[in-house]
């Protein structure tokens, strides 16, 4: 579902938390870069969690290895175009390529969810 904050806001809920609840709640919304605390809960209450994507070591490091997998998928078909079929390494070497993109991008996702 995509958010929308252009959406005029004209009901209110109001509940009640403990200090402790607050606490742990701001300190939620600083990791997601949220200032707006209506904001965070209505986020929270319609999608269950927020993503929040920077520029970070490990987005530069999943793009390194996309980037490694995209040379060397076009060499294997280079060379299977002219050596009409693929070998078992490259087949391999692809899985493995593969394999380190997932990890980080699992990694990735599961550090950044609020």
């Amino acid at each position: 579902m995509a958010y929308k904050t252009d959406i005029p806001k004209t009901m209110q809920r109001t509940f009640r938390m403990s200090k402790k609840e607050y606490d742990s709640i701001r300190k939620r919304m600083e990791i997601c870069h949220l200032d707006s605390f209506s904001e965070y809960i209505r986020r929270m209450a319609l999608c269950g969690f927020i993503v929040s994507i920077d520029d970070s070591d490990e987005l530069k490091e999943l793009t390194l290895a996309i980037n490694e997998i995209a040379s060397s998928i076009a060499k294997i078909a280079h060379a299977a175009e002219c050596e009409n079929g693929l070998s078992e390494d490259s087949i391999d070497e692809v899985k493995a390529l593969m394999e380190k993109v997932w990890y980080t991008q699992r990694s990735l996702i599961s550090g950044n969810r609020c």
